[in-house]
This record gives structure tokens, sequence and C-alpha cells, in this order.
């Protein structure tokens, strides 16, 4: 892990953006080898149980926890990792306990070089076998990370397939820190066309860093 000299979104925000964030925020998105975090979350999941069936297979692969739960403990562990290209890599599983019984998504950020640039552009890939994958641009707002999801895509079979129009969804993620309460603080919103809110993730956490080196 010696590696690391930067974290994902710090690569595609580049150093003066990046600094922009709060402090406790930078720490965790920076050259951080792991981190964990543990929390009760306000909200978890997709209210409409016809949702909750129509992202079934979603569940299944880990790409979403799926239920449905207000006041659920949560837990995440984040791992930055490099490979053996120039690609950066975070691998993030977070657990939440919805009415007594565990439900975990999997996801893995990747940072790359792309364009004539060679500019950072950043990539989510959700489930266990990559499921779902989305584009994400990488802003801050008022010291918070925020990260708005675009472009999304479908494996189904051995074909990616574009989810566009009434297929697509859009996910809205902004991790904060709370002064008053000395706690991060994640809000996940994800929208779709024509249903409007269909998934919400919301709630405060305590994190604990093991630094890369």
């Amino acid at each position: 892990m010696s590696g690391l000299t930067m974290g994902v979104y710090e690569a595609v925000l580049g150093p003066v953006e990046f600094a922009k964030l709060a402090a406790p925020v930078r720490e965790v998105f920076g050259a951080t080898a792991r981190w964990t975090g543990r929390g009760l979350f306000d909200e978890v999941g997709a209210a409409n149980p016809l949702v909750r069936l129509a992202l079934t297979p979603m569940v299944a692969d880990r790409a979403l926890p799926g239920g449905y739960g207000r006041d659920v403990p949560f837990e995440v562990s984040s791992t930055l990792v490099s490979g053996p290209d120039e690609r950066l890599r975070q691998r993030t599983v977070r657990t939440f306990s919805v009415e007594g019984t565990a439900r975990s998504s999997v996801s893995v950020t990747v940072a790359e070089r792309a364009g004539a640039d060679g500019a950072w552009v950043a990539t989510d890939y959700l489930g266990e076998h990559e499921l779902v994958s989305t584009a994400v641009e990488v802003t801050v707002e008022h010291g918070a990370l925020k990260l708005t999801s675009s472009a999304a895509r479908f494996r189904l079979g051995g074909r990616s397939v574009p989810m566009a129009g009434p297929l697509g969804a859009q996910a809205v993620t902004t991790h904060r820190w709370d002064e008053a309460r000395k706690q991060h603080h994640i809000d996940v919103e994800v929208r779709h066309p024509l249903l409007g809110d269909v998934l919400a993730y919301r709630g405060y956490f305590d994190v604990e860093l093991s630094p890369a080196g």
C-alpha cells in the first residue's frame, strides 16, 4: 500500500478543488489505505414495495442492499487499492441492519486518465459482478463531496446496456462533515425521470482511519 499517493476523488478533483473539502472529508478521501465507519441511518432503501421488487436483480448482486427501514444501524469499510496500471480503485462495502437482517452492497470506484488532455475521470461499478456502471461527476459544494451519476449501464449477459430514458435514474451523493455533531453525514438520493425519488440513504456515522504507509 506504500505506493498510494492520492485517493480516487483527490485525483479527479485536483489539488485546488480537493483542498476546498472540509478537513475530515479530505482525510477520508485522500491517500488513506482503509477507513471504516459506524453509525445510524435515518432512512435506508426504497419505500415503495413495487420499486423494491423491480430492484431485485441489483439486490441479488449486492449492487443495492435491498429492504427499507428507518433508524438503521450502518457499517462501512472502504479500501483504496493500486493495480498494475495507473488506475486508482476504491472498494467499499456497506452493511445495513434492516429489521434485524444484515443487507450489504458492494461498489468499486475507479479513477483513470481519459481524453486527449489525460484528465482523471471516475466510474462507479456496483455489485459483486459489476452489474451496473455509472460515470461520476465529482464536485465540491460548501466543503462537502458531491457525486452525481450519469450514463448508467446495466450488464445483461455479455452485453452492457445503456439505462437511458424511462430505464434511467440519477443518483446524487453528498458526503459532508457536521461540525456541531463531530460526525460524518451522507445523503444519497436516487431520482427516476418518471417515478421521482425512488431510493434514499441518509444518516450520521463515525470514522476510523488506517493511513497508507
